[in-house]
């Protein structure tokens, strides 16, 4: 084999390694987050991008698993914060042991809607809604489903994919 055809198999490789290791247009880490709100003055469908790691496991204690999405804009869709208790039995058919926070405009003084209960740890509040989350898939590439009704009675559906998930327990 001569030189010049070494040469462009491994520039053809190295291109397709590339091409299979970063798709066009999305980063390798963050998440992509839908959020539908039924009811209420933000009633709607919002969909975010997150090229940072939003997404942890252990966080908030052993085997729990998070979001954590926040941006400093003072109006729209500014934060995602969920909390499930127990990630194991979130995989296994879902759990309603978990906290679901969407906020809109300032992260302080702007519109919150939020179901569940806080862990322990973190005061343990009841927000007076009630909802389910579910997680499937397995390491960086983890989906959580979380649905549930604030204590106004607004309903609220989450899907999180995550791309990068930060592992507090290892």
């Amino acid at each position: 084999m001569n030189f010049c055809k070494l040469l462009l198999i491994v520039a053809c490789l190295t291109v397709s390694v590339k091409t299979a290791a970063t798709p066009p247009g999305r980063s390798v880490d963050g998440s992509d987050i839908k959020v539908i709100i039924t009811g209420g003055p933000n009633a709607g469908t919002y969909n975010l991008t997150s090229s940072e790691t939003t997404c942890s496991r252990n966080a908030t204690g052993a085997n729990s698993f998070g979001n954590q999405y926040s941006t400093k804009a003072a109006s729209g869709l500014t934060s995602v914060q969920l909390i499930i208790s127990d990630a194991k039995k979130a995989a296994s058919g879902g759990t309603s042991d978990c906290y679901l926070s969407v906020r809109f405009g300032k992260l302080i003084g702007g519109t919150k809607y939020e179901f569940g209960k806080l862990p322990a740890s973190f005061g343990g509040a009841d927000s007076g809604g009630k909802g389910t989350a579910s997680l499937s898939g397995s390491g960086n590439n983890t989906t959580s489903t979380i649905e549930g009704t604030t204590k106004a009675g607004v309903k609220i559906r989450v899907t999180i994919q995550c791309r990068s998930v930060l592992d507090l327990g290892k």
